[in-house]
């Protein structure tokens, strides 16, 4: 068992996804006022998705109308006493004069006030940044009528006419043995870029393999936390035959579990590499 060699596979669950993926987030706290598209519609970029609406935003810009509108009056109104007052004293003409500058000041400074509320206004008409489907499930369900915070997201758009790729879940006690492997058993493609093989299995058809590339700029740089395997960092890999793969998983997110080849080592460590793990982890420290 020491002596033979047996191929070193690191597994990790993962799913097929768009690489041009964009987030639709809330801009500001508020409430959605109604949902226009649901799950799996086809949306174009600059799509109307969500309308959303601020009462707070909406008292700030009808303030700022009534402050404007009073800074206006009154400059105007300084403007015809000095240009119909021909008595005024030099003092009071001065006067007059600066509190005429102060009112155009005034002026401005809600001018531009209304101009950044009123773009935050436009802004909760929540627009697609890109062409693409909707691939948050239930969207009307989830959204309609509901609060949300500053930064929420709120849809996810997907191309899926542009690439594929997997996004897989790799348990973060293997990455020693993928960092490892990507030091000591890379190949280079055409453009020189290193990249290890792997072995892509669809749940939903296990009869059939693929094979696909893990780069090293593919490979995460944080390990995050996840519900069913715990401590796990994010690897990009991307499908050798993605059109085959496509017509066999039929939608985005399709479940699917991805060998990464990190060489041979002999057939006791491909057996035990866990088990000593485990057991310098819970046993010896």
């Amino acid at each position: 068992m020491f002596l033979v060699p047996l191929d070193f596979d690191l597994q990790g669950n993962g799913k097929l996804k768009a690489s041009t993926e964009r987030k639709v987030f809330a801009p500001t706290g508020g409430e959605i006022e109604q949902v226009l598209v649901d799950h799996d519609d086809t949306v174009e970029k600059a799509q109307p998705l969500v309308l959303m609406k601020n009462t707070e935003l909406d008292h700030q810009i009808e303030m700022t109308r009534g402050q404007l509108t009073q800074a206006t009056s009154q400059a105007k109104f300084i403007e015809r006493n000095l240009n119909s007052n021909t008595g005024l004293t030099n003092a009071d003409r001065t006067r007059n004069e600066l509190d005429l500058k102060q009112a155009k000041q005034e002026m401005l400074n809600r001018a531009q006030e209304l101009q950044i509320l009123e773009t935050r206004k436009k802004d909760l008409r929540r627009l697609s940044p890109i062409r693409g489907k909707v691939t948050t499930w239930d969207a009307r369900k989830i959204l309609n009528a509901r609060p949300v915070v500053t930064g929420q997201v709120l849809l996810n758009i997907a191309d899926p006419d542009g690439p594929w790729e997997i996004e897989v879940l790799m348990p973060e006690k293997r990455m020693r043995y993928l960092e490892y492997g990507m030091e000591h058993e890379y190949k280079k493609d055409a453009e020189g870029k290193e990249f290890l093989d792997v072995e892509i299995i669809l749940k939903t058809a296990p009869e059939t393999k693929y094979s696909g590339k893990l780069y090293r700029d593919g490979i995460g740089q944080r390990a995050e936390l996840d519900a069913e395997d715990g401590a796990v960092v994010k690897l990009r890999c991307i499908p050798d035959d993605i059109r085959l793969m496509r017509n066999d998983a039929k939608h985005l997110g399709a479940q699917v579990m991805v060998d990464v080849k990190c060489g041979k080592r002999s057939v006791a460590f491909v057996c035990f590499y866990e088990v000593i793990e485990w057991i310098r982890a819970n046993v010896l420290f």
